[in-house]
């Protein structure tokens, strides 16, 4: 039998030893990053702490004030305080021990603001449930883990969506490969970029999942469900969420066979699901057009023209790659280039392979999804850069960057569908394994250094082990050695899940039905 999943036993029990070992995983991961980055330390988690607070406390969008996209709201002052946690911003070489304050446990009110006031309130609803049970340091831990929680629910659904696809292992790869240090870091953090990747990634994953097993009676409903909560979460996370709904609906449609698409369209679930998702979408349309959800402070570049915008954007298109990969604290600590080269190598080879090797309706759903990629952020960018200035990140469009992975790992998958264990070269994915698991824990505590000592021409490593300027909870030691074991073991799960079998017998496609969906 095959050394993955080699039980008949096993395999009927799958799926939910899938999602809960895949849980399991990526939320010690993000607990990891949760506590070893310093409080408000990740880009404008204070604004988002303060927002989730006082949604919370039945504040949907505050006062505005006369700065644009900034309000004014009520919340503990231990929230509020958050904003002066951030003396080592932009400053690599700053530990944060700089801070003249320590978060006080005090609950008493008082009045802060917030970038985010004009956001969709329904992340932050969940998120700052959080604060309602707890004060201070731990108040803002817990909205991280809160934030956490829901994030790895959906990577999870994700995750156990591809495994019981009937073809699936260069899905599994893909899916592994999006899932990249900065993700992690993300969810680790009180960030709602981390929740609208996870649920686009469960959406798209699902998705591809209903149109190829449409009516069978364990796997339909389910299916549906976790499609209908992930687009009601994604479509009210942030104003641009609802584009990548659609774009991540449009791609698995057009990765799925003609027959696939008629038939799901009979199904009663998938209209009702569908009718939630759409009533989900009306909220986030209307909130967007009256909160104002797409106004911004400015930034650098305002007065630029639209064609000035556009050329500049499309100049940066790979300079954004970082905020993808690893580009961590506020902007100013780049993951290690090593990193990055790996990552690189990693998804250009996914794509190009998918793009060369690819046929039919599935390559033509990547080169959609990339071409979204490519040429949306320049035009979004260049439509608000007169008004605001440059306001783009790599990592506002980590969803999109989830639905180009696994549509190059849909691609390959349909390519190679029917073929056995023989062609894979199984040595290769072991090294892989290996230096995804070296590339994640080097990222790790590269930037703990960062904070530990500071990223100064003067800070060594051994300095970490004499004279740490800083610590998080339990000791930067602590995290590193639990982080290392947990991606060990992440990468060891994912490479026997590659090398298993990929279904029971009697769910192998024959050869028609191969050609049909290729």
């Amino acid at each position: 039998m095959p050394d993955g999943f080699p039980s008949p036993q096993f395999r009927a029990s799958r799926p939910r030893f899938v999602f809960l070992t895949a849980f399991a995983v990526l939320f010690a991961l993000s607990i990891c990053w949760a506590f070893s980055s310093p409080m408000m330390s990740v880009p404008d988690e204070p604004s988002h702490a303060i927002k989730a607070a006082a949604v919370a406390r039945g504040q949907l969008t505050g006062t505005p004030n006369d700065v644009p996209g900034q309000s004014v709201v009520t919340v503990p002052e231990w929230v509020a305080e958050g904003h002066e946690l951030t003396c080592s911003a932009f400053q690599p070489e700053v530990t944060p021990n700089c801070a003249t304050i320590d978060i006080a446990d005090s609950s008493r009110d008082t009045r802060t603001v917030t970038t985010a006031g004009n956001y969709n309130p329904i992340y932050y609803a969940v998120v700052g449930s959080a604060s309602l049970i707890a004060d201070g340091y731990l108040g803002l831990y817990a909205m991280r883990l809160m934030s956490a929680l829901v994030s790895c629910i959906f990577l999870a659904a994700m995750f156990t969506a591809i495994s019981q696809l009937r073809n699936h292992r260069w899905l599994i790869v893909a899916a592994a490969t999006s899932v990249t240090p900065m993700v992690l870091y993300l969810n680790g953090s009180v960030n709602p970029n981390s929740l609208e990747f996870a649920t686009t990634g469960a959406v798209f994953a699902n998705l591809l999942l209903l149109l190829e097993k449409n009516g069978t009676p364990r796997v339909h409903p389910q299916t549906v469900i976790w499609i209908t909560l992930g687009a009601s979460m994604l479509a009210n996370t942030k104003a641009l969420s609802l584009l990548w709904l659609l774009i991540a609906v449009v791609t698995a449609f057009g990765i799925a066979g003609v027959s696939q698409i008629r038939q799901l369209l009979k199904s009663a679930w998938f209209w009702s699901g569908t009718a939630v998702i759409g009533i989900a979408c009306g909220f986030a349309l209307w909130w967007v057009a009256t909160a104002g959800s797409l106004e911004s402070p400015t930034f650098a570049g305002v007065g630029s023209s639209y064609l000035q915008g556009l050329q500049t954007m499309f100049d940066r298109t790979f300079d954004y790659a970082n905020g993808l990969i690893g580009y961590f604290g506020w902007l100013d600590t780049p993951a290690p280039a090593g990193v990055l080269a790996f990552w690189a190598f990693l998804v250009g080879a996914l794509i190009v392979t998918a793009l060369a090797l690819g046929s039919g309706r599935a390559r033509w759903g990547l080169i959609f999804a990339i071409a979204c990629f490519v040429v949306l952020p320049p035009i979004l960018q260049a439509a608000v850069v007169t008004e605001q200035g440059y306001i783009w990140q790599g990592r506002y469009i980590l969803a999109l960057f989830v639905i180009v992975i696994l549509s190059a790992g849909a691609t390959l998958d349909r390519r190679f569908a029917g073929v056995g264990n023989s062609w894979e070269p199984n040595r290769l994915g072991a090294w892989i394994a290996v230096l995804a698991t070296i590339a994640h824990a080097y990222a790790y505590i590269w930037v703990l250094r960062r904070y530990v000592i500071g990223l100064s021409d003067t800070a060594y490593w051994q300095d970490m082990f004499r004279v740490p300027a800083w610590q998080p909870p339990f000791g930067w030691v602590t995290w590193a050695l639990i982080y290392v074991v947990v991606a060990s073991c992440a990468s060891l799960l994912i490479y026997r899940l590659v090398r298993g079998d990929e279904s029971p017998p009697d769910m192998r496609p024959a050869r028609k039905d191969v050609q049909e969906v290729t």
